[in-house]
């Protein structure tokens, strides 16, 4: 009940992927990021679901040795979907927007721009999808120590270790699963951030041949 209160009242931060990724990708643009991974990540977790859409807990894992802080900077936000736990049919769904996102939390504290890239490699095919995470803002109120070191009232989904978000993903029912689990792919993507340059641009590119 307290889960399904808290998405009722975040209804306003829901951001669906409607543009088109770019056919073309500057050759340079990716040698000017730098874009983090997490391991396999065991807080991935089904939350609802339906004929149609589902909402999956996803984690952004915190590095150290990355140039941004994930619980408490703006960062570009990538979700990879692999060919062995989805199939062909929903990382093209992905790309062609028969597949959607929307992301939700305490407040809008997501942005998206529709960036979805479907990237044919055999058996190693994969999509991602790209949003940004808008960060804290420098006031006191928000407790920027408490919040990385575990405690304080937080005024996002997060955790000591990790941002958090709830994923919509909508139009289930116009993938063909012949052949995989669908409830395996949806909790299955892997997340990876890289520090927000204000640009804008398009990365999914740069995500897609980095890891």
């Amino acid at each position: 009940m307290k889960l399904f209160n808290f998405l009722l009242g975040s209804a306003l931060s829901i951001h669906p992927f409607t543009s088109d990724a770019p056919t073309t990708v500057d050759p340079n643009k990716c040698q000017n990021i730098m874009i983090t991974y997490g391991a396999k990540n065991k807080f991935n977790k089904l939350k609802f679901i339906s004929e149609s859409s589902a909402i999956v807990q996803y984690d952004v894992k915190y590095n150290a040795d990355a140039g941004h802080d994930v619980r408490v900077d703006p960062y570009i936000g990538f979700l990879q979907f692999f060919k062995g736990k989805c199939g062909m049919d929903f990382l093209r769904a992905m790309e062609d927007h028969r597949v959607t996102f929307s992301f939700l939390d305490k407040n809008e504290y997501y942005s998206t721009e529709g960036y979805a890239r479907f990237h044919n490699n055999g058996n190693w095919s994969k999509s991602v999808i790209q949003f940004r995470a808008l960060g804290l803002p420098p006031a006191a109120i928000h407790q920027r120590s408490q919040i990385m070191g575990g405690g304080g009232s937080r005024p996002h989904l997060g955790t000591q270790r990790s941002d958090r978000y709830m994923l919509q993903i909508n139009g289930l029912d116009q993938v063909d699963w012949s052949g995989v689990d669908k409830l395996v792919c949806i909790a299955g993507g892997k997340s990876a951030s890289a520090a927000d340059d204000n640009s804008g641009d398009d990365f999914t590119e740069c995500a897609l041949n980095n890891n």
